[in-house]
C-alpha cells in the first residue's frame, strides 16, 4: 500500500509531468497542444500523460465532434496533493 502512494506521489516530480501539470493548469488542452507548450516530443508527452492519467491527476476524454481527438485537463487530486503539500511547507516555515 505505501509503495503505492509513494509510486504515486513520484510521478510528481519528474520535470516532463510538472511541466505538463503546469500547461493543464491554464485549461484543457490536446496533445499537440502539450506538446507545443511544453517543448516535448510526442513520446515524452504520451508517456507523462499516460502516467498522470493512470494515477488519476489528469482525465481524458475524447472530442464531441471527432472522437480521433483526445482532450486532456487537471483533477481535483492534484490540488489536493499540491495542497496538502503547501499545507506542509507552511507548517514547516512556522516552527522554525
Amino acid at each position: 500500500m505505501i509503495q503505492k502512494v509513494i509510486l504515486k506521489l513520484r510521478v510528481l516530480t519528474h520535470e516532463p509531468s510538472i511541466k505538463i501539470i503546469e500547461a493543464l493548469d491554464s485549461g484543457e488542452m490536446t496533445g499537440k497542444d502539450l506538446e507545443f507548450v511544453t517543448g516535448m516530443p510526442q513520446s515524452t508527452v504520451s508517456r507523462y500523460v499516460n502516467e498522470l492519467v493512470d494515477y488519476g491527476y489528469v482525465e481524458c476524454h475524447t472530442g464531441d465532434k471527432d472522437a480521433r481527438w483526445k482532450y486532456f485537463q487537471l483533477t481535483g487530486e492534484v490540488e489536493r496533493v499540491f495542497g496538502s503539500v503547501r499545507n506542509l511547507m507552511n507548517y514547516k516555515n512556522q516552527t522554525k
